[in-house]
């Protein structure tokens, strides 16, 4: 495993990451968000829709993204995306509390670059781009 996944970047999204279930399981938030994520759509409860639709999103989401820290960065956006509605709909103030806090971790913490080897290729003129890719010249 690369030494880059232990910076801080992603341990500290991790972490945000799971704030919403440590709250909702061992701070007393279950009983609030039971009475206001009970109601159903379709049979289904508004907590596992918005758990649903998160998921939903990351999977179409990852499928795009190219290397595998985009992946993450892509998955730790949507889930406290997710997080955060979460949130709102059982209390407004933790949903406000947690999108400052989302905000000040995207202000200061950067994913961060990747040193390795690259396979671009940087062409500046036309006749570079056939020479480069193409293999002839014009």
């Amino acid at each position: 495993m690369d030494y880059m996944y232990y910076s801080s970047y992603f341990i500290v999204n991790a972490l945000a990451l799971l704030i919403y279930p440590v709250l909702r399981v061992f701070c007393g938030l279950e009983s609030r968000a039971k009475s206001v994520l009970e109601d159903t759509i379709m049979g289904e409860k508004r907590e596992v829709q918005i758990l649903a639709l998160v998921g939903m999103s990351l999977v179409f989401k990852i499928m795009k993204s190219a290397t595998p820290e985009e992946a993450i960065s892509t998955g730790f956006m949507f889930t406290k995306l997710g997080s955060m509605a979460l949130f709102f709909f059982v209390d407004f103030r933790l949903g406000v509390l947690y999108s400052v806090l989302c905000f000040v971790l995207w202000v200061i913490l950067k994913q961060p670059k990747y040193n390795g080897p690259s396979k671009m290729i940087y062409c500046k003129s036309t006749d570079q781009f056939f020479e480069e890719l193409l293999g002839y010249d014009q």
